[in-house]
């Protein structure tokens, strides 16, 4: 059992979703609780309150045609072993684009990946401004501090929110919270730590 959960405390599976509702971390429009059902049963997320909940609303699905999709775009779970070539930090950029959307409008995004030659950089425009950033190579590991970048850059343009993340083995599970809302989160579930 992990040590952030009470000894024998079961929440029940729709109290969490009601739960996360209340702070704002929710499913997306269309998307059925039932679909989360399909990862794991009820039970398996009443023994472990929350955590699972958010790794299946964060999870990456796909449909009938292979096209891709999120359960949430509050919350993202995301394995870090993912950039190899060209556009792969397009590909994260993206989906942090959908997770800030309310705040901010992210354009134009490219990349450029080198592994062997240890280059990585992105560029892109935030609210028609253009910027670009060298990232850190290591191998095909995702150089987290991108969400370091969106959460200044958020401040920069006004925004309560930030990006707050906790790791799972080689994933992480990724946030966008202000930081009433993460004082919230910490009383259901405290494993998030600021960018």
């Amino acid at each position: 059992m992990l040590k952030w959960f009470k000894k024998n405390e079961r929440i029940p599976f729709e109290n969490q979703l009601a739960a996360l509702d209340r702070i704002g971390i929710r499913l997306n429009d269309g998307v059925s609780p039932d679909v989360l059902i399909q990862e794991h049963s009820k039970e398996e997320y009443e023994e472990q309150p929350y955590y699972l909940l958010l790794l299946a609303m964060g999870s990456e699905v796909f449909d009938s045609d292979g096209k891709e999709s999120y359960n949430s775009n509050d919350i993202w779970y995301l394995d870090t072993e993912c950039i190899e070539d060209h556009g792969d930090y397009v590909r994260v950029i993206k989906r942090i684009a959908d997770l800030i959307q309310d705040d901010v409008v992210i354009s134009d995004i490219s990349d450029y990946v080198d592994i062997e030659n240890n280059e990585a950089r992105i560029s892109f425009e935030v609210n028609g401004e253009f910027k670009k950033y060298d990232l850190a190579v290591d191998d095909d590991w995702l150089d987290i501090n991108v969400f370091r970048i969106f959460s200044e850059l958020l401040r920069e343009h006004g925004s309560q929110r930030q990006f707050f993340y906790s790791v799972v083995d080689q994933s992480i599970l990724v946030g966008i919270f202000t930081k009433e809302q993460f004082k919230e989160m910490r009383k259901l579930i405290n494993i998030f730590i600021p960018f």
